[in-house]
């Protein structure tokens, strides 16, 4: 096309008119042919025009650029629908965990910011102190970090950690402050969040979501515990939106068209009971503070359905605190209930005891030595490792020795059972293998190693890993009616279908006889 307008710019029009005064056809005739002419032109020229206008129509395309495409994003706009996250509730339907905002606050420096009766919008460098004593003083931002901001010939400047996960609630107070102080160009921007009403509550095991870019869009994915466990059933699916826009990018009303319905996240009830659950967080902190212990791990089940009532972990973390929690020494983002493996000791007597109980191999009125030397290595009790002598007596019955948390008469019943034997008894009571919780890296424990002194010694909880779930499970097996897989969900909702899905105890074994658990 425009090597067509630079030929017609180039047309010898003054040679034609030099000819024309040269021949002796008449004027008339000349203004006839130069018509005819003009005529032909335009035609030709009106028959290029429509040919490329079709073409634009047929093809859609000029160069690299899609013409159809330019045109609807003059004229309309695609925006995706944020889905709303599922809630997670406790068993009795008190809110653990809800979609929120939370904002960041920022400053405006350029110069350029007025409205349309010039009103400045921006910070002026003689409100520099002021506004560093703001926001020191109401959200104690480091005045060095201020400083350097407002400082850095940005156009627009945030202040760190502590200007952002501002409440609603304390946005709302800044603004009506700076409005009551004249502090102009400070604005806030709204970020999705995830809120935890309950604060200190099962933190590790209900865990965490965060925001994440996912194709240019914020959305919240679970991160840790429960909330990561079940990520795809609590997020949802976003949604897309078209509308029609004036020349200045505004929505037009009425012109808003759904193309891609949103479906909203699922919502998951627990097991938990929020008054249990709080009255487990105050033991807790009793707890970590008497005893000074490094790590503790406490769990409350129904024994006849399986269902976790409770649980927490010290250290712990809220969501306010959760970007210090790891200042604490002997924190671990691990849920101890399920991810962390350790030697159960005394506590798993229990298992042995049943498992010979269940297969005659021991007298309970039989009495025994409390000495014992296994190949090089001594068994001793807890009386004699602690005081260096017996301080309880030194022949007792099994069913004495299993009251007094008797090492030595654990390991007597193991050698009396044999390795094969109590080997076969772990594996019913399902030792090593991951319950089916649904929690996220789940650790699956070990067994002990062949080493004849190391099967000896995991009779007494030794030389064997186990998680705390695992424990649970093995031990209600013990309370009567078969072994229960544990659970942590009582029902998941789809608001979009209004469905739901209910769970129910489930029996996955029957290690010992119920004779054998009510002996124990």
């Amino acid at each position: 096309m425009i090597n067509f307008f630079k030929k017609l710019l180039s047309f010898p029009f003054r040679r034609i008119t030099r000819n024309a005064n040269k021949t002796t056809t008449s004027a008339q005739k000349n203004r006839r042919h130069v018509a005819i002419s003009l005529f032909i032109f335009a035609i030709a020229l009106f028959a290029v025009f429509i040919f490329r206008f079709v073409w634009l129509i047929t093809v859609n395309h000029v160069g690299g650029t899609n013409l159809k495409t330019m045109a609807k994003a003059n004229y309309q706009s695609t925006e995706p629908v944020q889905a709303v996250r599922g809630t997670i509730y406790d068993r009795n339907g008190a809110i653990i965990a809800k979609d929120s905002s939370t904002y960041t606050i920022y400053a405006v420096l350029d110069k350029n910011q007025v409205d349309n009766n010039g009103n400045k919008l921006y910070v002026e460098s003689k409100d520099f102190a002021k506004l560093t004593n703001f926001l020191s003083t109401n959200l104690n931002i480091d005045k060095s970090l201020i400083d350097s901001q407002l400082n850095s010939g940005k156009k627009q400047v945030q202040f760190g950690s502590k200007g952002s996960n501002i409440t609603l609630e304390q946005m709302k107070k800044l603004q009506k402050q700076a409005n009551d102080e004249k502090i102009v160009g400070l604005g806030f921007t709204a970020n999705i969040s995830r809120s935890y009403p309950f604060g200190n509550f099962a933190s590790q095991f209900i865990g965490i979501a965060r925001p994440k870019d996912e194709n240019g869009t914020q959305v919240l994915k679970g991160d840790m515990g429960l909330e990561k466990a079940f990520d795809n059933i609590l997020s949802g699916q976003n949604g897309k939106e078209t509308y029609q826009k004036d020349f200045y990018g505004r929505p037009i009303p009425g012109t808003t068209k759904e193309i891609k319905k949103v479906k909203n996240g699922q919502d998951v009830y627990t097991s938990l009971d929020a008054q249990l659950q709080k009255n487990l967080e105050g033991y807790m902190d009793k707890a970590a503070t008497d005893t000074g212990a490094q790590q503790l791990s406490g769990t409350l089940v129904d024994a006849h359905t399986g269902e976790i009532l409770a649980t927490s972990q010290r250290p712990t973390y809220t969501a306010t605190t959760i970007n210090d929690a790891e200042k604490q020494k002997y924190f671990t983002w691990n849920s101890l209930l399920s991810q962390s493996a350790f030697e159960p000791g005394s506590t798993f007597k229990t298992f042995l005891m049943a498992g010979a109980l269940d297969s005659g191999k021991v007298n309970l009125n039989e009495t025994y030595q409390r000495k014992l030397q296994v190949y090089d290595t001594p068994i001793n009790d807890w009386d004699v490792t602690e005081h260096k002598s017996y301080t309880l007596p030194e022949t007792v019955t099994y069913a004495q020795g299993f009251a007094l948390s008797s090492n030595i008469g654990m390991s007597k019943i193991e050698m009396n059972m044999g390795n094969a034997l109590w080997g076969n008894y772990l594996n019913k009571f399902k030792f090593g293998l991951k319950v089916r919780a649904g929690l996220d890296g789940e650790n699956p424990g070990a067994l002990p190693s062949s080493n004849p002194v190391t099967q000896i010694q995991s009779s007494f909880g030794q030389g064997v890993a186990v998680t705390p779930l695992q424990l649970i499970r093995g031990w209600t097996a013990i309370a009567g009616n078969g072994m229960l897989e544990p659970h942590i969900v009582s029902k998941v909702v789809d608001p979009n279908t209004k469905t739901s899905l209910t769970s129910k105890a489930e029996v996955v074994g029957h290690p010992v006889s119920n004779d054998a658990a009510s002996g124990v």
